[in-house]
């Protein structure tokens, strides 16, 4: 169920999080809606992506009545941009797979003119880095 939490960046999300929270906490959608201030059943639907946690205030409720901090509940992981190495390195791979397929256009190179190339590669960033 963890992996769950951290697809995605919905309010399917938001809500799985919320639910797998409450439930480690072994409490009930009454009584964090309760000390929410909130219905259990527009908690329920928070938790299933049915209706947004998009109110602060409430963000802030919850928090407090899971004994939680707000951005528990509403951070996710942010992938990281994608860079020029990132690029290379999907290149090269396209270029293994090539040669394992024995597609023309994957032709096996020597490491040491690969190695080459790849200083090449480097360089070139570093120039672009300034």
């Amino acid at each position: 169920m963890a992996s769950d939490i951290n697809e995605g960046y919905d309010d399917r999300t938001i809500g799985r999080r919320l639910k797998h929270i409450r439930q480690s906490r072994k409490k009930s959608l009454r009584t964090i809606a309760g000390l929410a201030g909130i219905s259990a059943g527009h908690l329920s639907r928070i938790e299933n992506g049915e209706r947004a946690l998009d109110r602060r205030s409430v963000v802030v409720a919850l928090a407090n009545a899971l004994q939680v901090s707000p951005s528990e509940l509403t951070s996710l992981p942010v992938p990281a941009p994608a860079t020029e190495l990132d690029r290379s390195i999907h290149a090269v791979r396209r270029a293994l797979m090539a040669v394992s397929a024995g597609r023309p256009g994957g032709e096996v190179q020597p490491v040491e003119q690969l190695r080459h190339r790849l200083n090449d590669i480097d360089a070139t960033d570093y120039d672009h880095r300034g």
